[in-house]
């Protein structure tokens, strides 16, 4: 059938400690145990963290809850790429 059906779980703002059950912590992430595709949406217009470093953080905070978590399939999406301070992140992170 073309029409196939999936859940979603929106697992919104991840704080960094989620996985020391901080914040909501552990019941929180308990959602993300049960996807089998992540969708991790970047804040371009973040000036204190490049998108690359934003999906390494998220990605360490779910490996370090449950280890392999990340490393399953993915999509990545860009959130305010119409932003005036989103143009700089699209350039490589700093070294």
């Amino acid at each position: 059938s073309p029409w196939a059906e999936f859940s979603v779980a929106d697992i919104p703002g991840l704080v960094e400690g989620a996985f020391e059950n901080r914040g909501l912590g552990h019941s929180f992430l308990s959602h993300i145990e049960r996807t089998s595709l992540l969708c991790y949406v970047l804040d371009l217009a973040c000036a204190e963290r490049h998108p690359a470093v934003q999906l390494a953080l998220l990605q360490e905070e779910l490996d370090r809850y449950l280890p392999g978590l990340a490393a399953r399939p993915c999509i990545i999406a860009a959130n305010k790429a119409d932003a005036s301070a989103a143009a700089a992140p699209l350039a490589p992170p700093p070294p």
